[in-house]
């Protein structure tokens, strides 16, 4: 297992990345005039949910979850 210093060091400039991105694609969102459908929601929860400190490491399980919440609504709607 890696040492957190080694972490930061090889992922950090990537996830710096991948952050920005992310606050474009919000900056472009609000400048458009905003959302409340369920894609919007789903990202501002999965926001918090990042920002959440936990017991358990289990980030990625909980943003997988969260999604499927869209996948099985786009499934409803298609049948």
């Amino acid at each position: 297992m890696m040492e957190p210093k080694e972490i930061l060091e090889n992922y950090y400039l990537d996830t710096r990345w991948h952050l920005l991105e992310v606050a474009a694609m919000l900056d472009r969102l609000q400048r458009a005039g905003g959302s409340q459908e369920l894609r919007k929601q789903l990202l501002d929860e999965a926001l918090a949910l990042l920002a959440s400190e936990t017991a358990e490491p289990n980030r990625t399980e909980r943003l997988l979850n969260l999604f499927s919440k869209l996948d099985l609504r786009h499934a409803k709607e298609e049948n």
